[in-house]
């Protein structure tokens, strides 16, 4: 993952934008907190993974509670 200052990453939108469209970009501030930036498609793809996930545990849960009722 390729990392920028938030200085950086401002000065070059364009740039960055760039990046972030074949992998996402780390942007750092001096406190130390950031924010990734990442293509539309990779957002989506992460996204549809994590709801599929969510589905997933939900259905597990269900499925070993209703094992334990007698």
């Amino acid at each position: 993952m390729k990392t920028l200052t938030i200085t950086a990453a401002r000065t070059r939108i364009g740039t960055t934008l760039n990046f972030a469209r074949r992998e996402p970009v780390l942007i750092t501030r001096k406190n130390g907190k950031g924010a990734v930036i990442m293509s539309a498609e990779a957002y989506s793809l992460m996204i549809g993974i994590a709801s599929f996930a969510q589905k997933r545990a939900r259905k597990t849960r269900k499925t070993a509670s209703s094992r334990k009722s007698p």
